[in-house]
């Protein structure tokens, strides 16, 4: 695996280079247009053959090499989120309001270069490696469901799926591996309080929609705190609260918006019950009323046992750092429905800068760039590994 570590160094300013060229000009979900160009500009250059539009704006490259030793897709998501970037960076956002402040240029970059490495090094990786970028991953249901449902996977014959995902949590260059969940499930939810108004000097006569949805907001989290077994992680966040037209005026009506996160699947399905239960419960003891609309977005992220421990073979390999993580991250991500279709392995990769840095979707978000050969090669050494190891499977007969 070193061999990939150096040749991986030795294009790591053409890394750099397509990292910031994305950055600079962020698209957000199902708008990633000049962002699938670039891929495919690149890609055409390498041999590849090339499908577009795949779930939209995502884009398909294939490497095809004997279908005996396996297929391995490596997929990169492409979009941006709505933050304005406050880095003061010379490649920064051009575009105010948008910013990859998730690392998704950050691979982009590291899959095109893991694409590279093995379109130029065809003889080191026997089996077939689709590259998938994808649109979309930020908003729910994702857009790896679009990419899964024109193809995707199944016209190809993908047999396992892997990913990278950038870390502030981590330093710059180690790897994060764990086997099982590493992460969480995403559902959002909208819970709309309704009352009777009225004027502000005269609450006797109003049902205060605001007053409700405070008592509201703090008897739902009695479900993390007092009915949820406390050994399941479980988050409850409200992150939005409208309502109100005046200061003197009592409203009527009140909306939230918010997320649940969670390992068990069973809370799937016990969560919005018991949330609505609560919430129209509370509202009926003040004389209001409570709707619940919730929505299902991503299922937690659950890693292959098998394919983690070829993971940690190729950092080990490529003589790099990783640790296993002693408990999964509570953010979403819509790889788990690749998941739902193949076994597959989500890593992340250290990029916290020296002097510190930001968390994912802060409008400072900085990575460190020396990271992006490690994940490179990382990517083609999956590749790599899988191609091998499922030739060794059917040459001894497994």
């Amino acid at each position: 695996m070193s061999d990939l570590r150096r040749a991986a160094e030795k294009i790591a300013p053409e890394l750099v280079a397509v990292r910031r060229q994305i950055h600079s000009w962020p698209e957000p979900a199902f708008q990633e247009e000049r962002t699938a160009q670039l891929v495919c500009d690149y890609v055409r250059g390498l041999g590849l053959q090339i499908f577009t539009g795949v779930g939209g704006t995502g884009v398909v490259a294939v490497h095809e090499g004997d279908p005996e030793a396996g297929t391995i897709a490596l997929r990169a998501d492409m979009d941006c989120i709505l933050v304005q970037e406050d880095t003061g960076l010379p490649y920064a956002s051009q575009r105010p309001g948008f910013m990859h402040a998730c690392g998704h240029d950050a691979h982009v970059a590291m899959l095109l270069g893991a694409a590279k490495l093995i379109a130029t090094h065809r003889e080191l990786f026997p089996g077939r490696v689709v590259f998938l970028f994808q649109p979309a991953e930020e908003l729910p249901p994702g857009g790896a469901v679009a990419m899964i449902a024109d193809g995707a996977l199944s016209d190809h014959g993908v047999e396992a799926v892997a990913a990278l995902h950038v870390s502030p949590d981590l330093p710059a260059g180690q790897f994060g591996l764990r086997p099982g969940p590493i992460m969480a499930a995403a559902d959002r939810f909208t819970l709309t309080i309704t009352g009777q108004g009225g004027h502000g000097a005269a609450p006797q006569n109003t049902v205060d929609a605001i007053a409700v949805a405070a008592q509201v907001v703090t008897a739902l989290q009695q479900i993390v705190s007092r009915q949820a077994d406390p050994q399941e992680p479980l988050v409850l966040t409200i992150g939005t609260i409208t309502g109100g037209t005046g200061f003197n005026v009592i409203t009527d009506r009140v909306q939230m918006t918010g997320t649940t996160r969670y390992l068990n699947p069973a809370f799937r399905a016990w969560l919005p019950e018991r949330m609505a239960a609560i919430a129209q419960g509370v509202a009926a003891a003040f004389g209001g009323g409570a709707r619940l609309d919730y929505e299902p977005a991503f299922s937690p992220v659950i890693n292959d046992h098998r394919l983690v421990e070829l993971a940690a073979r190729v950092v080990a390999g490529m003589e790099g750092s990783f640790v296993w993580l002693d408990r999964p991250v509570m953010v979403g991500e819509d790889f788990a429905r690749y998941l739902e279709k193949v076994p597959g392995v989500y890593s992340l990769l250290g990029i916290r800068p020296k002097a510190g840095g930001h968390p994912w979707h802060h409008p400072g978000f900085v990575i460190d760039e020396s990271a992006l050969p490690l994940g490179c090669a990382y990517l083609a050494g999956l590749a790599r590994e899988y191609g091998w190891s499922r030739r060794a499977e059917l040459g001894s007969g497994g």
